[in-house]
């Protein structure tokens, strides 16, 4: 089941990237299968089950996917020789990593080098925060990510950086298709303004307990998840 779910929108008349974070908990119809939390859809059927879920509860046409694992996400950082992140709020949580100070890690506001099982915490970590304040870290990790490609001048080494990374990713984007966006990859790492990020937060959704299982799922209000939606796809 997928642990985190972003959706990446890339503009090439406005010349922007937009990030939309779904909370992996969100109740939604899986076409069928019924309802299950949206995190289960790539489990029952792979990416074609994920775009059909997306087309059937958002109205939202997904064209392609990028799947990792947690080993391969850890490759992806350690490959690009780690990652500098912005950490909009500072964080402070169990780990069992070398740093760790009485098992616990901290990430202070503003700029944070991590490397790949550090940013794999980061992302992850949930004891004093909660699966929303996740999904704003994993955004930050994934511009950090963008940021340190681009730095390494992917716009000429495009097929070298591709390669170098295939192992980690599974995806149907091809070679051709990220050499095609390339040229707005470098305009949107010029101007960072460009990159705009929303998610599906706690006053969108409200908590309910499937009767027949007993497991905590979050009930979109449909109105104002299409709200967010539409402002985030529609400029």
């Amino acid at each position: 089941r997928t642990d985190v779910i972003l959706l990446l929108s890339l503009n090439s008349k406005t010349g922007s990237a937009t990030l939309i974070s779904f909370p992996r908990d969100l109740y939604v119809n899986i076409p069928g299968i019924g309802m299950q939390r949206i995190n289960a859809a790539q489990e029952y059927g792979g990416f074609a089950l994920t775009k059909a879920t997306f087309m059937d509860n958002f109205g939202i046409d997904l064209d392609y996917y990028m799947l990792t694992s947690f080993s391969g996400f850890t490759n992806i950082v350690d490959t690009l020789g780690g990652i500098t992140i912005f950490a909009s709020q500072s964080l402070y949580d169990l780990c069992a990593l070398p740093q760790a100070v009485d098992d616990y890690c901290y990430t202070p506001y503003g700029s944070n080098y991590m490397n790949g099982q550090t940013a794999l915490w980061y992302v992850r970590s949930r004891h004093s925060t909660s699966d929303f304040d996740r999904t704003r870290r994993a955004q930050e990790v994934m511009v950090a990510i963008f940021q340190k490609s681009m730095g390494l001048d992917a716009l000429s080494r495009g097929p070298e950086l591709y390669s170098l990374f295939q192992s980690s990713v599974e995806t149907d984007i091809t070679l051709g298709t990220v050499l095609e966006l390339l040229p707005l990859g470098g305009k949107i790492y010029a101007d960072s303004s460009m990159i705009r990020r929303f998610a599906i937060t706690s006053d969108l959704v409200y908590n309910y307990v499937v009767p027949t299982t007993g497991a905590m799922v979050l009930v979109p209000d449909d109105a104002l998840v299409n709200q967010v939606l539409k402002q985030a796809l529609e400029q």
